[in-house]
């Protein structure tokens, strides 16, 4: 049987449609595997969302490339994907020579003919399984493709490129060849443009029915929506994975329900705005259906199997009072928020094209504590955005101490070609964007210690995600953290414990120690649901 291994890069968006691919290609007699040595297929799903990023993708593609190439390793088929294809796909497929497919993000599914293309073998039942379940592909050309040494473009000229111009949302799949053999490839191109009903059109991709897992199994994202229509001056992602579209709620909960027959007892809701969900689904007579994100936490609370909500990616100013008090009321919802501010002094928001001022967010902020108990709220500010003063800094530094946030992502500013901000005046140098980021993060040191201290002789629910290299200590995560994200928090049971402490299972623990970011605790009691 063939095996296929996945380097998945960059966010969870990314992982589903990574387990989506393994899961379609499992299902056409192909077996995911974790070795990429071991694999007859490898996918670089690649990230393109800043330079450290695309490098990152870069290296992990050249590494696969001379695998690839070594007589010795059954590699035979090497599929680059995702966000790096679509905001860079002709200078990837001039610099990547031993690259047999590029697939966008919009192309995740046509895995199965880039393979079928190399393994002849599959490749009948795939195309029929293709053209019988999606009719918006079609083959429109031949490509013949030149990949001598002379066409092997270094990689370092790739590096600075960004975003040429807008996406073409209307994605081409380009399949440039088979480097042991030299003969023609079809380019595959969508005969429809994606817009708002890209998940109505396309329900068969929608659910993502096929997910291998690639988290552990008692855990899963769930992509509610694709896409951003908000256009924030430093972000480069509406030009790569378009406009923002829901996925029908009936998608959404039939795949929570199969996920929690599958064993899933937290499910992460993840888009690019989870707050903006469902605002554009519209009945047949053109008015807005009833679907919100706070409907639809209360519909995947009655979800039998599923224990813990969390939702990530909110945005303040679509956090309306009805989405508040779903998080307050709806009892399988974690009292934990995603929600990236990015600032909070009010010229540099409107810089930053951000819609939500400082008074509106403060004020956001407060009801959110005073409503959700124990809440914890992780965010996310950029320091030396373009034009930003000291004293603007100050102020953001000034709001960062006063708010305590438990959880604080901080990003120095990168100016990424296509987007506004990178063509701004007063670009902030280079060292004093640093300093103003090392100063965030050591003050959020300060904060996040803090909290972990007052967490000291607490009890919470510590779902356990994996046993560690040491003898009875098992790694997992509470309420309050999300997993593989924030702090972790440590088990241990003493010999008088009764039970042998199980991977996937929840425990009601006593936290006993701590660090600045994660927690040690002792179990009190298994909690059987």
């Amino acid at each position: 049987m063939l095996k296929c291994a996945v380097i998945s890069l960059g966010c969870p968006k990314n992982l589903v449609d990574s387990e989506q691919m393994l899961g379609l290609l499992q299902q056409h007699s192909v077996s995911p595997c974790l070795e990429v040595e071991e694999a007859d297929i490898v996918i670089v799903n690649t990230c393109g969302f800043l330079a450290a990023s695309r490098e990152e993708a870069l290296d992990n593609i050249r590494e696969m490339e001379t695998l690839r190439m070594d007589p010795n390793s059954p590699l035979r088929c090497l599929i680059a994907a995702g966000c790096l294809v679509t905001r860079d796909k002709e200078e990837l497929i001039a610099s990547c020579p031993k690259v047999d497919a590029f697939l966008d993000v919009f192309s995740r599914d046509s895995v199965l003919e880039a393979v079928g293309k190399i393994f002849p073998e599959i490749l009948s039942p795939i195309l029929r399984e293709n053209v019988s379940r999606d009719s918006n592909f079609k083959l429109i050309s031949e490509k013949q493709e030149d990949n001598s040494v002379e066409n092997d473009q270094s990689f370092e000229k790739l590096l600075p490129q960004s975003i040429k111009g807008t996406a073409d949302l209307n994605s081409k799949i380009c399949l440039p060849g088979n480097n042991s053999e030299n003969y023609s490839l079809p380019v595959i191109e969508k005969t429809e443009p994606i817009g708002e009903t890209y998940y109505e059109k396309m329900s068969g991709i929608a659910s993502d029915p096929h997910r291998f897992p690639l988290l552990p199994p008692h855990i899963a994202y769930l992509k509610i929506a694709e896409g951003c229509d908000r256009r924030c001056a430093f972000c480069a992602i509406p030009n790569i994975r378009g406009r923002f579209r829901s996925k029908p709620t009936r998608e959404i909960l039939e795949e929570a329900r199969r996920l929690a027959a599958q064993g899933v007892k937290e499910v992460i809701l993840i888009a690019q705005e989870t707050s903006r969900y469902g605002i554009d689904l519209r009945n047949s007579d053109g008015t807005r259906t009833e679907d919100t994100l706070a409907n639809l936490l209360r519909l995947l609370n009655e979800i039998d199997g599923i224990r813990w909500i969390r939702v990530q990616y909110l945005y303040p100013q679509d956090f309306s009072e009805e989405l508040v008090s779903a998080f307050a009321e709806t009892p399988k919802v974690v009292p934990y928020v995603d929600m990236p501010l990015q600032h909070i002094n009010d010229r540099i928001l409107r810089a930053m094209r951000r819609s939500a001022g400082r008074e509106e967010t403060i004020a956001l902020l407060t009801r959110l504590r005073e409503r959700i108990p124990e809440l914890v709220i992780r965010t996310a500010f950029i320091a030396g955005f373009p034009g930003e003063t000291k004293a603007e800094f100050e102020e953001l530094l000034a709001f960062l101490r006063k708010q305590k946030f438990e959880r604080v992502a901080v990003f120095q500013f990168s100016p990424e070609e296509g987007t506004p901000a990178a063509e701004m005046e007063k670009q902030v140098p280079e060292k004093i964007s640093l300093k103003r980021t090392n100063d965030l993060i050591l003050t959020q040191k300060r904060i996040s210690a803090e909290w972990t201290r007052k967490q000291l002789g607490k009890t919470m629910e510590v779902l356990l995600d994996a046993e560690t290299e040491e003898e009875g200590v098992f790694l997992g995560h509470s309420p309050f953290s999300a997993p593989d994200i924030d702090g972790v928090v440590y088990v241990s049971a003493d010999e008088g414990f009764p039970e042998t402490l199980e991977v996937g299972e929840f425990y009601l623990c006593e936290i006993i120690d701590c660090d600045e970011y994660d927690l040690y605790a002792v179990p009190l009691k298994k909690i059987n649901e």
